[in-house]
């Protein structure tokens, strides 16, 4: 879990409510004891781990970059304002941002 300086959106909540299911049953589905660290990532106070976020991606059939769209589209802004070293053979790489998540 990474607490964030910024707020980052997302749509955890989103999704949640689209399934219908409470914090308390998402917390216990992706392994935590109690809701609140769900209710971090949902407000976008905290970043789930790696391992998290994958278990919710699951959970929600959505893609990480669907359900973090702020922090991908941010990522993918770092790596292509930073191309590789002229050692190596340069290729135009085009990475789609996506869109925000409704």
């Amino acid at each position: 879990m990474e607490e964030t300086k910024e707020h980052i959106s997302n749509s955890l909540l989103i999704q949640r409510r689209r399934m219908n299911l409470s914090q308390k049953h998402v917390a216990r589905m992706i392994g935590h004891r109690g809701n609140s660290n769900l209710s971090r990532y949902e407000s976008g106070e905290m970043l789930p781990r790696l391992e998290t976020a994958i278990k919710l991606s699951i959970l929600y059939q959505k893609p990480l970059a669907k359900l973090f769209p702020e922090l991908h589209n941010r990522l993918v802004a770092q790596i292509v304002d930073h191309p590789p070293e002229k050692a190596v053979p340069r290729r135009r790489i085009y990475i789609d941002p996506v869109a925000e998540a409704a």
